[in-house]
């Protein structure tokens, strides 16, 4: 507390810290970094996430008529849950399929 309390209103303030030139050098990567990411856009190097994929991607429904479609081939296992359990999924699986 070696500052003298002068004037007619004195601050109480703690003197302000110059800028931090770590943060400087952070956000001047940050906008280099942003500024190439659009010009690569705009050559068309890179595509913009905001673009439709290129393969259509199914709809809902064709998973539902899948689960259907599996779920008609299951039965009810003739082996009791607790050793369904301990057996590997392929296995499961061979044992609830239809014949």
């Amino acid at each position: 507390m070696d500052r003298k309390i002068v004037g007619k209103r004195p601050t109480f303030r703690p003197a302000r810290k110059g800028p931090n030139f770590y943060w400087i050098m952070i956000l001047l990567a940050l906008i280099m970094t942003g500024i190439w990411v659009l010009l690569k856009i705009e050559r068309g190097e890179i595509k913009s996430p905001l673009e439709p994929t290129p393969t259509p991607t199914r709809v809902a429904e064709s998973y539902l008529m899948e689960a259907q479609a599996y779920s008609e081939n299951l039965t009810i296992p003739a082996t009791p849950p607790s050793a369904m359990m301990c057996l590997p999924l392929m296995t499961r699986l061979r044992l609830t399929r239809k014949p």
